[in-house]
């Protein structure tokens, strides 16, 4: 079985790689720092020493401590100073010696029951103190061979007039370390001390139940209030959610209010330039319609002459009536008269036909600059 214990077992079974870090130098610094102020023991023997940590943290502090180890590897890994302290040895053979206090971490578990029982039987024969720590539920690490709850550990050092120190607290090796301490005690006073612990520590459970229960009350009304807070939040965050929407609504809005006062102020700049060339048209119309008034009048005036023209030619026709006999003798007058009155209707007839282009053209204009207005004031 010892030869289970070589490198590859403390590299992998301890937790961490069991090797001269500053993890476990501090964990076995602490240790013995407890050991001192609270035991101050003359001389100690670790069982189970492994590389020698402890022996040598006890040793920098004065104490006289030694080790054992069914490792050969370990044993070589002490450090050089404290080697001499250390050796190969088994928890089941006779020490050389008693001391002060005996400490075993983490050892028992690795034997049977049988050899357990009598590892127990050899530590009670050399001290009257003993630190114990023995895993209770590690059973997954193949050298286990017998992991047993305190209380049976207890029972066996009891057998031996050994009975744990409720008072002390080892739980700065393992949470469950034990001290056991030799007692001459009668039943009855080891049954008072028990009892007086059972009633402290009903007492603090009794006290730790209840602030439990204030603890869950609390953590009741704060989740209550959390679920209440996180309602509101999503709400709020619902409403933000809404606001930016709105906001980015607005925004939008601005932009093309922005976008309809740019367009606004072009079409009111184009509506003042339309509105200056209305004014123009509208004198323009203005002179038209007094040319064409004018025109008209003028046009009067011609009708009045054509109509005076026509009753002059009707009485000179009665006259040709009456003057046909004259006829011969003013032939020459009366187409020399003829040839007058024709140049002087082509001319009229000319005249005419000018005024009329003239007013469609002017007619024409003045439609389809109303048209123009027409449309821009739409």
């Amino acid at each position: 079985m010892k030869d289970s214990y070589d490198r590859y077992y403390y590299l992998t079974s301890c937790g961490a790689p069991y090797e001269r870090t500053e993890q476990w130098l501090s964990f076995f610094r602490k240790i013995a720092d407890h050991i001192v102020e609270d035991i101050d023991p003359g001389t100690v023997l670790d069982i189970g020493c492994a590389k020698g940590f402890l022996v040598e943290a006890l040793r920098d502090k004065g104490v006289e401590a030694y080790g054992i180890d069914i490792s050969e590897y370990a044993i070589n890994q002490v450090r050089e100073d404290i080697r001499e302290y250390c050796s190969v040895g088994s928890i089941l053979k006779p020490f050389e010696r008693r001391y002060d206090l005996i400490i075993t971490i983490e050892v028992m578990e690795h034997l049977t029951p049988e050899e357990g029982k009598r590892a127990i039987e050899n530590l009670c024969h050399h001290t009257d103190d003993i630190l114990f720590t023995s895993t209770p539920h590690d059973f997954k690490e193949a050298t286990h061979l017998n992991v047993q709850p305190p209380e049976y550990w207890a029972e066996i050092f009891a057998r031996y007039g050994f009975i744990r120190d409720i008072d002390y607290d080892a739980t700065y090796i393992t949470d469950h370390a034990m001290r056991f301490s030799h007692t001459r005690k009668k039943l009855p006073a080891i049954i008072r001390d028990y009892e007086r612990k059972n009633y402290i520590i009903s007492l603090e459970n009794k006290k730790l139940r209840e602030m439990s229960l204030e603890i869950r009350d609390t953590l009741s009304n704060q989740y209550n209030q959390i679920e209440k807070l996180t309602k509101v939040n999503e709400e709020i965050k619902t409403k933000l959610a809404r606001t930016r929407d709105l906001e980015q609504a607005l925004s939008d809005r601005d932009e093309e209010l922005s976008r309809v006062l740019s367009t606004n102020t072009e079409l009111r700049s184009h509506y003042r330039a339309m509105s200056a060339e209305r004014d123009n048209l509208q004198i323009i119309l203005k002179t038209l319609q007094d040319h064409y008034h004018a025109l008209s009048a003028e046009r009067e005036n011609l009708q009045t002459n054509l109509n005076t023209l026509q009753d002059h030619y009707q009485t000179l026709s009665a006259e040709r009536e009456n003057l046909q006999t004259n006829l011969n003798t003013l032939q020459d007058h009366y187409h020399a008269m003829s040839a007058e009155r024709n140049s002087y209707l082509n001319k009229n007839i000319e005249l005419e036909s000018e005024l009329i282009e003239y007013k469609k053209s002017l007619f024409i204009r003045l439609i389809f600059k109303l048209r123009r207005i027409t449309h821009i004031r739409r």
